[in-house]
């Protein structure tokens, strides 16, 4: 099965503070959860990290400029680095 998103993306969302919250109040770990949950993780980087022409702003669900998805994006990769299968997929 392939996932749009995963569990751990909630983390690039909310400060680190209010994630340990919320990841105590569920008695989840950090790392054990994410190798348990998901075989491999990939992660395709925004486009607006290197193909800013396709970063398509006439999308209703897009509120972020350009910095800002960019800093996203890179929390969401830092969400995932300790999974034994992690990959980058770039521009």
């Amino acid at each position: 099965m392939l996932c749009d998103r995963g569990i751990f993306d909630g983390s690039a969302y909310v400060s680190s503070e209010l994630w340990t919250q919320i990841l105590d109040e569920q008695g989840l770990d950090g790392g054990g959860v994410i190798d348990k949950r998901y075989d491999a993780v990939v992660h395709m980087i925004t486009a607006a990290d290197g193909a800013e022409k396709f970063y398509d702003f006439s999308n209703e669900a897009r509120y972020e400029n350009i910095e800002e998805a960019r800093a996203r994006d890179l929390r969401l990769r830092e969400a995932y680095l300790g999974h034994h299968r992690y990959f980058v997929i770039g521009n």
